[in-house]
């Protein structure tokens, strides 16, 4: 999508008669509720004057906000994220349809709002940006390369904003992002705050899948040792690494009852944002757990014999070594349901970390196997995968396409 293309499919639906249609007839209606109090001299709407109709409007028709819930309800309500919040427009829209009741006047009236949407969402020809310092995505920026350091875009979203690096001029300083888009500053600050947690969700995703979990770091972005030179590896794919792909996935728009693989990994990267901004291990260490159910789980009883086997056979390529996997991780899953019911647990923020690697690692495999699966032209389904993986738990053989490194996230009961 362009940079200006959710605005004109915004502009298209505000001059639409359909969207238009609904909002006069919700003012029509609001003006007949509503008594005059002296505002139009005793004389129907349609026929006071065009000041009495304005004052009347402003202080009897708009006064208990119905406009901007008209708006919101027939126009903003179709975008995941407006260009404009619904107090702005509701309140630009109350200053120029304030009495405005024929035909022309309504016209006049909804080409000077666009006129003004237009000015308030810097919608120009030129390259005009907001910026807004959003999110810290690495705690090495000193590590940044330098091809990277002139702020290429990182991701762009359909929905008409774009993130990209952003340069503080402090070398110590943890490495930020900056998020773009033709929005109001108002907008934009509303769509900051959905960016800013699934940019440092999905950082911390890709640094988890690059560290060595055997190797404790106490100063880095996540407690273990990682391969900087890794994550900025990814980081340089731009619109196709995994940073990317974890971000796509979150912006995803939900589908009804439809429950394909790219709608589990919607849902698996809102629980892990969700697990990242716990301040609680046992919580976060639960919302871990119930990502990886939503990716890997296809029923509700027996989850956790399900979860188990499924995990090991996409994660550990040796068949040997699948019982012990199976058996860490139920021990791991039942340490979560003694955290998560109050019980006090030795080593709850490491039980965290683990789950949340775990997580991690499983992700990323499932994208390594979409992957695969697209490399041999072919569309990877959820009934697929989860064929696939109940295939493996028999034969023993290897999730194709997964990297064997994964397995190394796979919780044990030594040190990690």
């Amino acid at each position: 999508m362009g940079e200006t293309e959710h605005l004109d499919q915004f502009f298209s639906k505000l001059m639409s008669d359909k969207v238009m249609g609904k909002i006069v007839g919700d003012i029509n209606s609001e003006r007949q509720r509503q008594i005059d109090g002296g505002w139009l001299g005793d004389k129907p709407f349609a026929e006071a004057d065009y000041p009495q109709r304005i004052d009347f409007d402003l202080y009897r028709t708009f006064a208990g906000g119905q406009l901007t819930r008209s708006f919101n309800e027939h126009l903003l309500s179709q975008f995941t994220f407006p260009p404009l919040t619904a107090g702005e427009l509701g309140e630009l829209a109350c200053d120029h349809f304030a009495g405005a009741y024929h035909a022309e006047e309504l016209s006049a009236a909804l080409f000077r709002l666009s006129a003004h949407v237009g000015r308030l969402t810097t919608y120009t020809a030129d390259d005009f940006n907001i910026c807004f310092d959003v999110a810290k995505v690495s705690g090495a920026a000193f590590d940044i390369p330098h091809e990277m350091r002139d702020c290429p875009r990182l991701f762009e979203s359909p929905h008409g904003f774009w993130i990209s690096f952003s340069e503080s001029g402090n070398p110590f300083s943890p490495a930020t992002i900056d998020l773009s888009g033709k929005f109001s500053e108002l907008a934009l600050k509303e769509v900051s705050v959905s960016v800013a947690r699934i940019a440092t969700s999905a950082s911390r995703t890709v640094h988890l899948v690059n560290c060595d979990p055997k190797l404790p770091d106490v100063y880095g972005y996540v407690p273990f040792e990682v391969s900087q030179s890794a994550v900025w590896d990814d980081f340089k794919r731009l619109g196709k690494s995994f940073f990317s792909h974890l971000i796509s996935s979150y912006f995803l728009a939900p589908v009804g009852k439809a429950s394909t693989l790219d709608q589990r990994l919607r849902n698996a990267a809102h629980l892990l944002a969700e697990a990242d901004s716990q301040d609680s291990a046992a919580i976060s260490l639960s919302l871990s757990f119930s990502a990886i159910e939503a990716i890997v789980c296809s029923k509700t009883d027996g989850i956790v014999d399900e979860l188990s086997r499924n995990v090991a056979s996409l994660l550990e390529p040796d068949k040997l070594n699948r019982i012990d996997a199976i058996a860490a991780i139920k021990s791991l899953y039942n340490l979560r349901s003694k955290t998560l019911h109050g019980a006090s647990v030795n080593g709850d923020d490491k039980a965290r970390w683990k789950a949340r690697t775990l997580a991690a690692a499983i992700v990323r495999a499932v994208y390594e196997w979409q992957e695969h699966i697209a490399r041999m032209g072919e569309c990877a389904s959820r009934d697929g995968f989860l064929c696939e993986l109940k295939s493996l738990s028999v034969t023993g053989s290897q999730m194709v396409g997964v990297s064997e490194r994964l397995s190394r996230f796979i919780p044990t009961n030594d040190n990690w």
